[in-house]
């Protein structure tokens, strides 16, 4: 199993587990955690990466969802973050491309 698989997999983990438990730096860590995987995935996957990290970090709806929803909101804001590193580094990557 390649590193970006794994810092991927481990992204995801945190992501759920933040949602039940405060977990210090989580925020931090999901964003280290999507810079590192983005720096490495194709720049095809660069408008798909950064459409769906514009619309997981503004999920807010599912707070009205009973029993589950406030959860299903943290667990998917949080892999937001990830997609939202990932996005920063696929844009960065682009940008160095066309400078050099």
């Amino acid at each position: 199993m390649s590193p970006i698989k794994i810092a991927t997999w481990l992204a995801v983990a945190i992501s759920i587990i933040a949602a039940f438990v405060q977990i210090p730096y989580a925020a931090l860590v999901l964003v280290v955690l999507g810079l590192a995987a983005g720096s490495q995935w194709s720049r095809d996957d660069s408008v798909r990466v950064i459409v769906t990290a514009m619309f997981l970090v503004t999920v807010t709806a599912l707070d009205a969802v009973p029993q589950i929803g406030t959860q299903l909101g943290a667990i998917l804001g949080n892999v937001g973050q990830v997609a939202a590193g990932a996005s920063i580094a696929l844009i960065a990557r682009n940008i160095w491309a066309r400078l050099s």
